[in-house]
């Protein structure tokens, strides 16, 4: 839907903006816009291995 959609892009701009500010070597920072996909799918397995370590 529609709001699921603003939803979703309002979420990605926080983890665009959070792997941003990642600096990997001295003044160069992660591209989070290219990122983005791998970014949340990665934030996704660790929550799945966060919940499965709680059982």
């Amino acid at each position: 839907t529609e709001s699921d959609y603003k939803e979703f892009t309002e979420r990605s701009k926080k983890v665009i903006d959070y792997y941003s500010n990642i600096e990997v070597e001295n003044g160069k920072f992660v591209n989070g816009a290219l990122t983005v996909g791998e970014n949340i799918s990665d934030l996704g397995g660790i929550a799945c291995v966060i919940d499965i370590a709680k059982k």
